[in-house]
């Protein structure tokens, strides 16, 4: 029934009521766990609650565990294809409010850190607490200002799920071209874990062409969300990268939230 409703107010381009709506749930849902937790860490850094839900979810805790439990592991990821140890310049693209981010130069601590969104208000939230990592803004669709190959690794957790369907093709193209040859792409999709929220028209479409999405008002937004069929999704990545490692989100639950996680070579 959930999905009926939320698709409801899709068709009726009112989405940010739900949105809103789901908002304040958890403002309520959280307020006394997030309150201890402040006691607990009061010099503790985070961002507006807003901010915190629509990137990730009202749990300051969480925010700050799993952030930095998603930094270690991306790490280990990483090592396990490329023995160089000592990355340069390492970009969170799509970064949010930093919550991988700030936590990249304990497992890279040789490596230049970079974040960067299209959200001008996180990205200033971002550089008034900058943690010795390079913020910028870049534009909702490509290019970047970042030189050809010029990242050994370039994560993007949650990004392309959050991109329409008809910029795919043009973002992965820009992160093969700033990837130094060699270099890593560390990527997440919604893929077979994620597809019961859609109607069964909706995943006919994703079935015929292999990406989806539901579109919200505000490109980048939570309430805008793509999702991404697997094996089609592999031929137009093995266009420009090796697969290296691929773990499926519905069978890895853990290991990414259920999404899909790709892990690619130049």
């Amino acid at each position: 029934m959930k999905k009926y409703i939320k698709y409801l107010f899709y068709l009726l381009g009112v989405t940010r009521l739900w949105d809103l709506f789901v908002f304040r749930i958890a403002r309520i849902r959280f307020y006394k766990r997030n309150h201890s937790y402040l006691s607990k860490h009061p010099g503790i850094l985070l961002p507006d609650d807003y901010d915190l839900h629509e990137t990730f979810q009202l749990d300051y805790q969480k925010y700050w565990e799993e952030g930095e439990l998603a930094a270690r592991e991306i790490g280990a990821d990483t090592k396990q294809i490329s023995k160089n140890a000592g990355y340069e310049n390492i970009l969170d693209w799509g970064c949010g409010t930093g919550r991988i981010t700030r936590h990249l130069q304990k497992v890279f601590p040789t490596a230049q850190i970079f974040g960067c969104d299209t959200n001008d208000r996180r990205m200033e939230w971002n550089q008034r607490h900058p943690m010795g990592i390079h913020f910028s803004t870049i534009a909702l669709v490509p290019p970047t200002l970042y030189s050809t190959a010029f990242f050994d690794l370039i994560i993007g957790f949650s990004v392309l799920t959050h991109i329409d369907a008809e910029s795919q093709d043009a973002w992965i193209a820009e992160l093969y071209r700033i990837l130094k040859p060699g270099g890593l792409l560390w990527l997440t999709t919604q893929g077979e874990a994620y597809t019961h929220q859609l109607l069964g028209f909706e995943k006919r479409k994703l079935h015929a062409s292999g990406v989806y999405t539901r579109k919200g008002k505000q490109p980048g937004h939570r309430m805008m969300s793509t999702y991404h069929h697997a094996k089609i999704f592999q031929k137009k990545l093995s266009n420009h990268f090796a697969i290296r490692q691929f773990y499926p989100g519905k069978t890895n639950p853990a290991k990414t939230g259920g999404q899909d996680l790709w892990l690619l070579q130049k």
